[in-house]
């Protein structure tokens, strides 16, 4: 694609105006083999809305959004430099003849985007698609660049403010975390690697299912997180009986501090915590870590990464996703948008198991959603029954503090 190609020459060729380490999710996540096959897309669509002006406030997000105009290097060490703003970005355009389809020309942005290197060319993919009289913005990220949560929507009709995309108060609080304390992540690596090397991850089966309760989580002794985060956590000691620890990543959605949000710009996108918990622990013990963690973000992350650099794991550790993932989030369209959105982007990604909860506004109604490998079909074939025991049984245990 000759266009896109061009698209990424214009922001290449600019100088480094700045250069930095990697943030912790992108130091983890650029490790994997599949990184390239991570992928978020984007699909809006505009009715009598000049393309000119959509143009221009396109390049306004790249000019004010560093990540945009950002490229890896590993010539010494890893490093994201940010080049200077060129102010003949490309924007390719394209009309479409009626015949011609949105989903096609996503196909060949996210094909175009896998072509391109980790090191060295930009990670995204955007063009605008003219057919009659529908104007549509289509992007591929990668997952390095964005978590989806950027309002493309808006930004594009009303353009951004010069300072909208300055990170420096979150660039000094990440590189002020301290690492020092890093040693517990040897259980949590040894026993990733142990089911690694025990489970082939062939291909994906799917689960998804509604929890409801009559239950309302109003007690306030968990928060919606630490309630799924202990239900799972139970539930999965009792689908692999044979280990005595086991380890989850945790997913966290809008992170924060300082009360400002950072999960819906361009940059460290969403939190990951990797904890490594005992069967025999309480459930006030399997809190412990997760609540501390909680209240310093990208702490555990930032540990990890510093932990695996030091630390000779294996390469197939290094080079694969977690095996056992939790993401906790609300259900809303947006979401559900973007799910159906990644149904047209062809991605090679493997999962052991991940599960997601997504939580209705009543809270007493829950969608549970598993993606995981063909060889634990035996194992799941009960997943929902014992995830519904534990999940009472946590209700029970809460109704019973209330009273």
């Amino acid at each position: 694609m000759i266009l896109q190609d061009m698209f990424n020459k214009s922001i290449i060729k600019q100088g480094i105006e700045c250069t930095r380490d990697l943030y912790p999710i992108q130091n983890k996540f650029i490790n994997y083999s599949n990184i390239k096959e991570w992928l978020v897309p984007y699909i809006i669509s505009y009715e009598n809305v000049e393309i000119d002006l959509l143009q221009k406030n396109m390049k306004e997000i790249i000019k004010s959004q560093p990540l945009l105009r950002c490229t890896f290097s590993n010539k010494n060490n890893l490093e994201l430099n940010i080049h200077d703003y060129n102010e003949e970005t490309y924007i390719p355009i394209y009309k479409l003849s009626h015949k011609e389809s949105i989903e096609d020309y996503m196909m060949s942005l996210s094909k175009h985007l896998k072509e391109q290197q980790i090191y060295g060319d930009i990670l995204y993919n955007v063009a605008f698609l003219i057919k009659e009289a529908q104007v549509y913005f289509i992007g591929v990220f990668n997952h390095m660049i964005t978590d989806g949560g950027f309002d493309f929507k808006t930004k594009l009709l009303t353009g951004c403010s010069p300072d909208e995309g300055n990170l420096s108060k979150y660039h000094s609080y990440i590189d002020k975390l301290d690492t020092s304390d890093n040693s517990h992540f040897l259980d949590y690596s040894t026993i990733k690697n142990q089911i690694l090397s025990e489970h082939e991850v062939v291909e994906n089966n799917s689960i998804l299912f509604t929890y409801a309760t009559k239950s309302l989580l109003k007690h306030r002794v968990y928060t919606l997180e630490e309630f799924w985060y202990l239900t799972v956590y139970n539930t999965l000691f009792k689908i692999f009986p044979e280990y005595r620890k086991l380890p989850l990543c945790l997913l966290i959605r809008g992170r924060s501090y300082e009360g400002v949000i950072y999960s819906k710009d361009f940059g460290d996108f969403h939190d990951e915590i990797m904890l490594t918990q005992q069967r025999s622990s309480s459930n006030g013990e399997k809190l412990s870590d997760f609540k501390r963690y909680k209240k310093q973000p990208y702490k555990n992350a930032k540990e990890y990464v510093k932990f695996i650099k030091e630390a000779e794991l294996p390469a197939k550790s290094l080079n694969s996703m977690e095996p056992l993932i939790l993401l906790i989030s609300g259900k809303s369209d947006f979401i559900d948008e973007q799910i159906e959105y990644k149904k047209l982007v062809p991605r090679d990604k493997k999962h052991f198991l991940s599960i997601k909860v997504s939580c209705y506004p009543s809270l007493t109604k829950f969608d549970v959603s598993l993606l995981f490998s063909n060889t634990l079909n035996n194992r799941l074939k009960n997943f929902e029954e014992i995830i519904h025991e534990e999940a009472e049984k946590l209700f029970n245990e809460l109704e019973k503090v209330s009273l």
